[in-house]
């Protein structure tokens, strides 16, 4: 969910890394989905509402489509998507400061969750972002990826979102995750609810 500047995705990049992931699960089939979220859902909430999911074998695994740039001491950067909220890491692991005004713009974002293809088949990713902004996540999504995910005749990779409504409780939002996973075929192409 970034605020800072913003540019449409390059289509033909998108293209390309959606067709190199078809490529790529015709010889590496993972048949459980692979869960992403957006910067805005990182909580530790959701992260215990999906653990039944993944136990259940629902899912393969959690990952977010956003990063940060960190600042160490000497002045390096290191780029990390960080560790989920509430997690007690070791000292040697922790994380330094978050680089101020480093934002990582949606397209950025859809960029990094298609890339994902390039192991999983079948992909879901959680967001918030419901806006119409013209290169906002959703924008991206609906007018990009949509397409290239339908129009791929091979049937290979599909693309579950569940969006998450302004007015929708936290709680409520991660009930309703739950049983739409659990009610998604994985058809191929793009499927989006909200919840």
């Amino acid at each position: 969910m970034s605020r800072g500047p913003t540019r449409l995705v390059d289509t033909n990049q998108l293209f390309d890394l959606i067709k190199r992931g078809a490529l790529a699960v015709r010889t590496h089939p993972v048949r459980r989905p692979f869960l992403m979220l957006d910067e805005c859902l990182n909580r530790a909430d959701l992260y215990a509402a999906l653990e039944p999911l993944h136990r259940r074998g629902l899912i393969s695994g959690v990952g977010r489509a956003w990063y940060h740039e960190y600042r160490r001491v000497d002045g390096s950067i290191v780029v990390s998507s960080g560790y989920p909220p509430g997690l007690r890491v070791p000292e040697a692991f922790r994380l330094p400061g978050v680089v101020k005004g480093h934002r990582l713009i949606d397209s950025d974002v859809a960029t990094r969750l298609v890339a994902h293809f390039q192991v999983w088949s079948k992909l879901i990713f959680l967001t918030e972002n419901v806006r119409r902004d013209v290169a906002g996540i959703r924008q991206i999504l609906e007018t990009q990826v949509r397409p290239t995910l339908d129009s791929m005749h091979d049937g290979r990779l599909s693309l579950f979102v569940v969006f998450k409504k302004s007015r929708t409780a936290c709680p409520d939002y991660f009930a309703g995750i739950i049983t739409a996973i659990r009610s998604w075929k994985g058809t191929p192409g793009y499927e989006s609810r909200y919840i």
